[in-house]
C-alpha cells in the first residue's frame, strides 16, 4: 500500500501543531502515512521548535517548497515544508501537495487543521470509506470526518460539512441529517469542512487544488464545488472522529460576544468578501442580493454594539466592493 500524506498548515502555532502531530503518531498502524507540515513563513521559530520536539523519536526533515530532487531519497516520518511566505490556508496546502506530486509513493491526502487532535482509528475509517465509495457507481470524490469539540469531547460540532440552503450560504450538516447506522453519508450540494478532508492526490491535482485568492475562509467551499463540477459526490465518514479547537488559528475567544478589531478584519472583511467572490464565481444573478443582505445585517450589529464604528463599517463596504470586483488576496493594512 502506498503512503497517505497527512498535511497540516502551521503559522506561528507550533503548540497546537505539536499536539496534533502527537495524536497522529498514535494512529492505527494499519494505514501507512507520513506527516507534512506546511509552514506559512512563521515568525516565532515554529519550524525549529517542531523539529526539535520530534527529532529525538522520529525522523524529521526540513524542505523548501521547490525541493524536488531529494524528496524520494530522504527517509522521513515528518517533513516540514517552508512555503516561503504566508499565502493563506489554500496556498500552504497547494505547496504541500505540489511537493508530494514528485513522489509516487503517495496516492492519498488527508488535509487536517493543526488545531485538532484525532481518534486513533480516524484515518483507518476515512481510508476504508473512501475505498468503498469511490467506485464507478458511487464516485465519492472526497470524504470528511465527524468533528467534535476538543473542549467537550461529547459535543458534536459538525457532521463533517455543510449543505446548501435556499437564499442563504450553507448550513451545518447535523446528526439529524445522516443515518448513523451507515458508514458514509453522501451529498452533492454543499461542502466538506477543511478541518478534515480526505481525497486522492490525483483528484486534488486534477481540480488544481485550492483557489489561493481567498487567502482565508470559504476556500474549502470553492474546493468542494470544483470536486462536484468534476461529477463527484461528497461524503462524510460517520465513524471517523476528529476533535477541533475551533478558532484557535484566528485567536477566537470562547463565549466572546463581539469580535475585536483584529478579528473583525478576518470575519468582517475576509468572510464577507470571500462569500461575495464565491457567489460571483459560481452563482447566477439571483444570488447577488445575498452579500448586500449580509453586509446590512452585520452593519446593524456594528452600529448597535461596537466601538470603532467608522473603521468597521468601512471594512464592510470594502469587503463587498472587493468581492464584487474580484479584488482578492491579502488585506493591505
Amino acid at each position: 500500500m502506498k503512503y497517505i500524506g497527512i498535511i497540516l498548515v502551521n503559522w506561528n502555532n507550533y503548540i497546537d501543531t505539536i499536539e496534533c502531530v502527537n495524536s497522529l503518531l498514535e494512529l492505527s498502524p494499519e494505514i501507512p502515512f507520513k506527516i507534512i507540515i506546511s509552514d506559512n513563513n512563521s515568525t516565532n521559530d515554529s519550524v525549529h521548535r517542531i523539529k526539535e520536539y520530534f527529532e529525538k523519536t522520529v525522523r524529521v526533515f526540513i524542505f523548501n517548497k521547490n525541493d524536488k530532487s531529494n524528496i524520494k531519497t530522504i527517509n522521513y516520518d515528518i517533513a516540514i515544508v517552508n512555503t516561503g511566505r504566508n499565502g493563506g490556508f489554500g496556498y500552504a496546502n497547494n505547496v504541500a501537495v505540489k511537493f508530494l506530486k514528485h513522489d509516487d509513493a503517495f496516492e492519498y491526502i488527508w488535509l487536517l487543521n493543526n488545531d485538532t487532535v484525532v481518534d486513533k482509528n480516524s484515518l483507518l475509517y476515512l481510508f476504508n470509506t473512501y475505498q468503498k465509495h469511490n467506485t464507478r457507481n458511487n464516485k465519492v470524490g472526497a470524504i470528511g470526518s465527524m468533528i467534535y469539540s476538543y473542549f467537550d469531547k461529547s459535543k458534536l460540532m459538525l457532521a463533517g460539512g455543510f449543505k446548501a440552503k435556499l437564499l442563504s450560504f450553507f448550513s451545518p450538516i447535523s446528526v439529524l441529517d445522516i443515518d448513523i447506522s451507515t458508514d458514509c453519508f453522501t451529498f452533492t450540494d454543499g461542502y466538506i469542512s477543511g478541518a478534515s478532508l480526505f481525497i486522492s492526490k490525483y483528484l486534488y491535482l486534477d481540480i488544481n487544488g485550492f483557489d489561493e485568492s481567498y487567502f482565508m475562509y470559504v476556500e474549502d467551499v470553492d474546493f468542494s464545488k470544483k470536486i462536484g463540477l468534476k461529477g463527484y459526490q461528497l461524503g462524510i465518514s460517520v465513524k471517523s472522529v476528529v476533535y477541533h479547537k475551533e478558532g484557535a488559528s484566528t485567536e477566537k475567544v470562547i463565549d466572546q460576544k463581539r469580535p475585536t478589531m483584529k478579528q473583525w478584519k478576518m470575519w468582517g472583511y475576509y468572510e464577507l468578501r470571500n462569500r461575495t467572490y464565491y457567489i460571483m464565481k459560481y452563482k447566477n444573478v439571483f444570488y447577488y442580493i445575498l452579500p448586500i443582505y449580509w453586509m446590512m445585517r452585520r452593519g446593524m450589529g456594528v452600529l448597535l454594539f461596537d466601538k470603532e464604528k467608522i473603521q468597521r463599517s468601512k471594512l464592510l463596504f470594502k469587503a463587498l466592493y472587493d468581492g464584487f470586483t474580484r479584488k482578492m488576496g491579502v488585506l493591505k493594512s
